[in-house]
């Protein structure tokens, strides 16, 4: 019979967040290897598949990077949309960075690097490159800002010896660099984002200091083309442009840097210059000396290749340190074989041998036995020795110069793609296929220059209005503020204090489904205090702190749809006498509504307001334009707003109005 309860497979789940990385552990112990399917399931990224290979290649003329072809590089979000802009010539950068917490490198560093390097080539775009010397002083306690401004300036020379084209990049420290639109970038998106959605981002807790709260912002927006106007012209802009905003970014990382650019997707769109998501390309880590479960760390010298290390260093390291998957014996090796999947001298030539035949012959042969652990580390050793030998070489020619060059904002030069597929007119093609449609029953230009007209002149005196408006305009009926929810059964009479003809007019309401009465209370009480005038902020938010918690489910249901209704209407209807709310607005005598010139008579000006009328009423108060309808006329719920309105009136029971909102607080439900 099987186990009913079975032990976990795992004690504590893998960690992947952008300051560590650690696998899933066992119960004995063990550290399995990073489950990046997992991770893709669980952060909701993309594959990386053969057909977006094959899109690549068509659309560069390309061969993808082995590291592409290997799956090294497993996860994006939108690069497919970056192929398209490069298909059609359309401009986008690139963006990486690298947090300078030692004076090297180490061959971990390196792979997002030469990878972000040879999209450069790839694709011919400018790239900016961040050091977060200011990220690293934040999030480690035992180093100091001038320490890690200067180990930035030692890994900018690292960056330089990878080969990236002075041209077309820009290379910065934030600590000397940031300032102007990119500062302005960085607060303006701060204010965007909550602490409780860093929190959950990242893990913060009241004990976390408040720079590093704000340095996601710092990161985020380095993914905005605002954020570096010098590279873009030889006089940039003096204001951040929606121009600029609107250029993409692609962003190759590793795949725990992932959690920052799922903050900057979710608010490209938010900021005054809307840009567009960055895409991202997500990277796997290179596998330790120790084996699966975690990544090259500079904390630790064992467990990573670092590009100051010499033949013989990188050669022990190998043999003392590296992983292996083979057998116990030699008899039992070349018998059962080895399992290359989790031998780190294999892993590591799947990054730096670049043929494919090859490296699948060493596969099957360590595979079958017929090759032995000594001979597959001799073969990495062989591979990486090189590598960190050239990187030397190269790194030894950056002079303060060639520094300075990289790191002087400037205007950088770029081709993109030389040979642009012209782009679909879609809208042309749909209207060529889209057969003769009736004509719309919105109304045209002129007579929404017409209903403007007609609002300003009954906003303004005759002389001033037409000084503003010169336009001829037709008759029309006078514009409705009036927003509401009305069936198509409701007389049309009802309709005829100013509504606008030919449009149609639609409010969401916020009610939910099963709702309990806690919560529907809540609600009320929120959108009595959110309203659209202050009037009606006044007298809504009284109203609900007065007697929410007091009104019967009939009435609350009641003042739920009369909520939907528009603020004036509610406002007018509550605080205009009752005998005037009923006066038919046509007769001879109230004001026209079909004459937009009509003055309000002396009394409307110059009266003192009456008993159950606000003082905010008096001025140009017009109660026959508000008439209640008939859904409204008899109701216990406006009738309640009435009486409280004349509780509150100047000379009612409190008197003086009531020129403040109530304090908000817990709702007590009185039965």
């Amino acid at each position: 019979m099987a186990d009913l309860n079975p032990p976990a497979t795992a004690v504590q789940d893998q960690d992947i967040n952008p300051w560590s990385v650690e696998g899933a552990q066992g119960e004995n112990g063990e550290v399995a290897a990073i489950d990046y399917d997992a991770i893709c399931s669980k952060w909701k990224t993309s594959k990386i598949d053969h057909a977006l290979l094959e899109r690549f290649e068509q659309v560069t003329g390309k061969k993808p990077h082995r590291w592409l072809r290997r799956g090294l590089f497993f996860s994006h979000r939108d690069f497919d949309k970056i192929l398209t802009k490069y298909e059609h010539g359309e401009p986008f950068f690139l963006y990486t960075g690298r947090g300078p917490s030692t004076g090297s490198l180490h061959l971990g560093h390196t792979i997002p690097l030469e990878f972000t390097k040879w999209l450069q080539d790839v694709f011919d775009v400018p790239l900016v490159f961040m050091l977060t010397d200011d990220e690293k002083a934040l999030f480690k306690d035992n180093l100091t800002f001038e320490e890690t401004l200067a180990y930035a300036m030692e890994n900018a020379r690292d960056i330089i010896a990878l080969g990236f084209d002075q041209k077309k990049t820009f290379l910065y420290s934030d600590l000397k660099y940031l300032s102007n639109h990119f500062l302005m970038n960085a607060w303006e998106f701060s204010k965007l984002v909550t602490f409780n959605q860093v929190r959950g981002a990242f893990g913060f807790d009241g004990s976390s200091n408040i720079g590093k709260i704000f340095f996601p912002s710092v990161q985020c927006v380095a993914a905005f083309a605002t954020s570096y106007p010098e590279i873009w012209s030889d006089e940039p802009a003096t204001v951040r442009t929606k121009a600029l905003g609107k250029i993409q970014c692609l962003i190759p990382m590793g795949i725990d840097q992932d959690p920052y650019f799922r903050l900057v997707r979710d608010n490209a769109h938010r900021m005054k210059n809307p840009s567009p998501k960055p895409a991202l390309i997500h990277s796997k880590f290179l596998t330790a000396l120790q084996g699966a479960g975690g990544k090259m760390s500079s904390s630790n010298p064992n467990s990573a290749i670092f590009m100051t290390d010499t033949a013989k260093q990188i050669k022990n390291k190998i043999n003392k340190f590296a992983f292996s998957g083979g057998r116990e014996t030699l008899e039992e090796h070349r018998e059962k074989g080895g399992n290359p999947d989790v031998d780190v001298s294999y892993i590591y030539l799947t990054y730096f041998e670049d043929d494919d035949e090859k490296l699948q012959k060493v596969y099957d042969d360590y595979k079958s036995g017929s090759l032995l652990t000594g001979e597959l580390k001799k073969m990495a050793i062989e591979a990486l020795q090189p590598v960190v030998q050239s990187f030397q070489e190269r790194r030894a020619a950056v002079t303060d110069e060639v520094l300075e060059s990289f790191m002087k904002p400037r205007r950088l030069q770029w081709a993109g793609n030389p040979n642009p597929k012209p782009k679909e007119d879609k809208k042309k093609e749909k209207a060529e296929k889209k057969p003769e449609e009736k004509k719309t029953e919105l109304p045209d230009r002129t007579y929404r220059w017409s209903v403007m007209a007609s609002f300003i002149s009954r906003s303004l005196r005759p002389v001033a209005a037409r000084r503003f408006v010169s336009i001829p305009v037709r008759p029309v009926r006078p514009l409705s503020t009036t927003v509401s929810l009305r069936s198509d059964n409701v007389s049309s009479q009802e309709f005829e204090v100013g509504e606008l003809q030919g449009a149609k007019f639609r409010v969401e309401p916020l009610r939910r489904v099963g709702e309990d009465d806690a919560t529907k209370r809540a609600r009320l009480v929120y959108q009595s205090r959110k309203r659209g005038t202050l009037e009606s902020d006044l007298l809504l938010s009284t109203f609900a702190a007065a007697h929410l918690s007091s009104l019967s489910p009939e009435l609350l249901d009641q003042y739920d749809r009369i909520l939907d209704e528009n603020d004036w209407d509610i406002y007018y209807w509550a605080t205009q006498k009752e005998e005037l709310s009923s006066t038919n607005p046509s007769s001879a005598d109230s004001p026209s509504t079909n004459n937009i010139d009509a003055k309000p008579t002396a009394d409307q000006v110059t009266r003192q307001p009456p008993s159950g009328e606000w003082a905010q009423t008096v001025g140009n108060f017009k109660a026959a334009y508000r008439p209640v309808p008939s859904r409204w006329k008899d109701s216990e719920i406006l009738e309640k707003l009435r009486a409280h309105v004349r509780s509150r009136s100047v000379d009612g029971g409190e008197g003086g109005g009531m020129g403040f909102m109530p304090p908000l607080g817990p709702a007590e439900v009185k039965n």
